[in-house]
């Protein structure tokens, strides 16, 4: 598996907007704009949701960016996601954890990117944190999302702040920083 194949799950997750949970609000209509910083390059993505869809057993929305669209939703207190740009992921992979205390989950499915399938498994740790967010000191819910497949290891550390969603995700592959984002604005 290539190294960028899995480099959309920020766009896949990440416009704040209103209802469903606070650390995730989701809405058809809102849209976000984030700063992307990868190894090259440093560029501005809009994304938009788009439509509600099935997001495993529930329903769900879908997100839309120049990387494609994604899926995804709140199962009780879980986000997850069933699709994140060219990666479909059986069951719906966990991103976030709601609740202000301390949480685990264990995920095991198959990754399928471009019609092709591999074994995976990963570990989402969430947890409150201090982050300076708008000029200010805010309380976030920090999620770390660690995917094994094959000889990869890919790490998402992703900040949430109520109300807003993710505003700041880095991702690293084998350890190495891809790709970095930040919330510049969003409705």
């Amino acid at each position: 598996m290539k190294r960028s194949s899995l480099l959309v799950l920020p766009f896949a997750l990440c416009c704040g907007c209103s209802s469903n949970s606070e650390w995730m609000p989701l809405e058809v209509g809102s849209s976000c704009t984030y700063r992307v910083r990868t190894t090259h390059y440093t560029y501005v993505e809009p994304v938009k949701v788009v439509r509600m869809a099935p997001v495993g057993e529930q329903m769900g929305y879908v997100t839309q960016s120049e990387l494609g669209e994604s899926r995804l939703g709140w199962q009780g207190g879980t986000l997850v996601a069933e699709t994140l740009g060219h990666s479909h992921f059986v069951p719906p992979i966990p991103l976030c954890l709601s609740g202000e205390e301390e949480a685990s989950k264990n995920w095991k499915g198959l990754i399928v990117i471009n019609g092709k399938s591999v074994k995976a498994q990963a570990r989402l740790e969430c947890k409150p944190e201090s982050l300076r967010w708008k000029g200010v000191n805010q309380s976030s819910r920090k999620a770390d999302l660690i995917v094994e497949f094959s000889e990869s290891k890919i790490e998402w550390t992703s900040w949430f702040v109520s109300g807003d969603g993710i505003v700041r995700q880095e991702q690293r592959t084998n350890g190495e920083l891809d790709l970095s984002l930040e919330m510049i604005n969003g409705t």
